[in-house]
């Protein structure tokens, strides 16, 4: 007699809905740049505009997302996405030396090669902090949580690590592609942005493979954010 059929569906089969999600999630994006993006700078306060932008990410990123795990997957949102795990002492100190190591290449490469200057070389006033440090502490969270918690953990389900963190690594720099275009066009700036991103992306998702928790790769995320922060 033969072996009777698997009811399991196949690995890439399995992909199949959180695909079509992302996908509708990249048109959603993609309509907020074109729709939104250009009346943007009409906000007269940067409170306000904080707020839409904070907003835009909830309603955008994470809602849709936590309904896709609660409804589709059947899963309890914060243990899927490794929010309820915090990294064992040993992975959290090798995650700092990944983070440190990451850090002071891309430093010494962009102060040295490319002339730019951190948010520690730009003299921001003490004043100007709490405004610079709520401006940047929810994109990394949320962005962490749509691509490191979900994106690579469901190509994590069916792939070997690198593929599926190189994967993961390309979709989170191609999220930025829509935005990047709309305000600086296509260029040597928009290459270089997309590489940046491509390489931290791909840091990022070693850190959650090697410590099993989202916490590192979010800290780690907020840390480049604040480096290369504006300022004043």
């Amino acid at each position: 007699m033969g072996q009777p059929l698997s009811s399991e569906p196949s690995s890439f089969a399995r992909l199949r809905k959180p695909s079509l999600f992302f996908l509708a999630f990249y048109l959603a994006w993609t309509l907020r740049v074109v729709l939104l993006l250009p009346y943007e700078d009409r906000f007269e306060s940067e409170v306000a505009h904080r707020v839409f932008l904070d907003a835009i990410r909830l309603l955008l990123w994470l809602a849709p997302l936590w309904v896709y795990l609660i409804r589709v997957d059947r899963a309890a949102p914060l243990t899927s996405l490794r929010l309820d795990v915090l990294p064992a002492p040993r992975r959290a100190v090798e995650a700092f030396v990944i983070a440190g190591t990451y850090f002071a290449v891309v430093a010494t490469i962009a102060i040295t090669l490319e002339d730019k200057q951190t948010i520690f070389q730009r003299h921001v006033p003490l004043a100007r902090w709490p405004w610079v440090l709520m401006g940047m502490w929810l994109a990394p969270i949320v962005e962490e949580i749509f691509f490191r918690g979900f994106v690579f953990r469901k190509l994590r389900d069916v792939l070997r690590f690198r593929p599926a963190n190189l994967f993961s690594a390309l979709l989170f720099a191609s999220i930025h592609v829509p935005g990047w275009l709309y305000l600086q066009g296509f260029g040597a700036g928009f290459i270089l942005s997309l590489v940046s991103v491509f390489i931290i992306g791909y840091v990022l998702g070693l850190l959650v493979e090697r410590t099993n928790s989202l916490w590192p790769a979010i800290v780690m995320h907020f840390l480049n954010n604040l480096l290369w922060s504006g300022g004043p």
